[in-house]
């Protein structure tokens, strides 16, 4: 069974947080995947977990002005959170999910199949740029198997593993979409789009559940003791 979170707009360390728990507590749940939908309640950064700021005057600029900014435990790079479809996923690795190219291919394919769905054809990239420990933004420089709709990338992704589970964190800008083919697409047809394609890829049912109690009080706290802390941010 298939976890699906259908959440609200949160600042961005508390997005991360939540991410973050549903991680490091997959190990003991019983699904086969979470899928977390989200956005931000305003405009945001964050950036890649590997990432060097502090010799990145753009970044720093937007954090010094009183941006609100935060670092991932994914990697990748500098994504601006303004008016974007924000998901997570997390499984365990095995199958496609082991390798790296092959879950990144598998799950934007999810994003390419469902956007068609909504009456937009798109593709995934064939570049091979590597910026995952670089100082770029993430939506200006395509890598391989990342969303396009014509010269523009519209989607991307960061991930993490770590003792048999992969969060893989991605963003569809909709602003871009918006640009590229001339009107809005619904959040809500989207959301619903991918979630189908997601249960499709993984060949099972779905159920909402909403994130518990629990789990955003774990993610409270991560969120003022880790980030928050304007040294998380600025580690490198």
């Amino acid at each position: 069974m298939i976890r699906v979170i259908l959440d609200d707009f949160y600042d961005a360390p508390f997005n991360m947080a939540v991410d973050e728990v549903l991680f490091r507590e997959f190990s003991s749940s019983d699904y086969s995947a979470i899928i977390r939908f989200y956005g931000f309640s305003q405009k945001a950064l964050t950036v890649g977990v590997c990432q060097k700021v502090k010799t990145d005057e753009s970044l720093l600029s937007f954090f010094n002005a009183g941006g609100e900014a935060t670092r991932r435990i994914t990697g990748g790079g500098a994504v601006f959170h303004d008016d974007d479809l924000t998901y997570s996923f997390v499984t365990r690795l095995e199958g496609a999910f082991q390798s790296l190219e092959d879950s990144y291919y598998e799950i934007h394919a999810c994003i390419v199949n469902a956007l068609k769905a909504t009456g937009v054809e798109s593709y995934l990239s064939s570049e091979k740029n590597d910026i995952f420990m670089g100082t770029k933004k993430c939506f200006v420089v395509p890598v391989e198997n990342d969303v396009m709709i014509g010269e523009s990338k519209i989607a991307g992704a960061a991930q993490k593993r770590s003792k048999g589970v992969l969060l893989h964190q991605g963003s569809i800008d909709l602003n871009a979409v918006k640009s590229e083919i001339g009107r809005d697409i619904s959040r809500e047809d989207l959301t619903d789009a991918l979630t189908q394609e997601f249960r499709i890829l993984l060949g099972e049912d779905a159920e909402l559940k909403a994130v518990s109690d629990d789990e955003t009080n774990k993610a409270n706290d991560i969120s003022f003791s880790k980030y928050k802390n304007k040294e998380w941010f600025l580690r490198h």
